[in-house]
């Protein structure tokens, strides 16, 4: 599975950024925990994505010029994010069959 390397690099990175520790307040419910749902989360950083990837085991959408950045480009591909443009039209119902795929064909549990 690929859910273990994509933890643990994520985790590394979160190390590398000076997050030694990371404390959670938790408060699904204990049958939910270890699935990932869909999330929509307001973010200040990278650190922050990083750190979603690392405990839910989510994918990630991300605006295309991510793709192009130095270095934040190719950890994001690798992370297998789905990019999206926002100046084409169509670049929404591409977004939406690309998560609808992901969904169905993703299983990743946790713990």
């Amino acid at each position: 599975s690929i859910a273990s390397p994509v933890r643990l690099c994520a985790r590394v990175m979160l190390w590398s950024l000076g997050f030694w520790w990371v404390r959670v307040d938790d408060r699904r419910r204990a049958e939910d925990r270890g699935v990932c749902r869909i999330l929509t989360p307001n973010h200040h950083s990278i650190a922050d994505a990083i750190w979603m990837i690392w405990y839910f085991g989510c994918g990630n959408l991300a605006k295309i010029e991510v793709r192009h950045m130095p270095f934040i480009g190719r950890i994001a591909a690798a992370f297998q994010t789905i990019f999206v443009d926002r100046r084409d039209p169509n670049s929404k119902h591409v977004t939406v069959d690309a998560i609808k795929h992901r969904a169905a064909t993703f299983r990743w549990r946790w713990g």
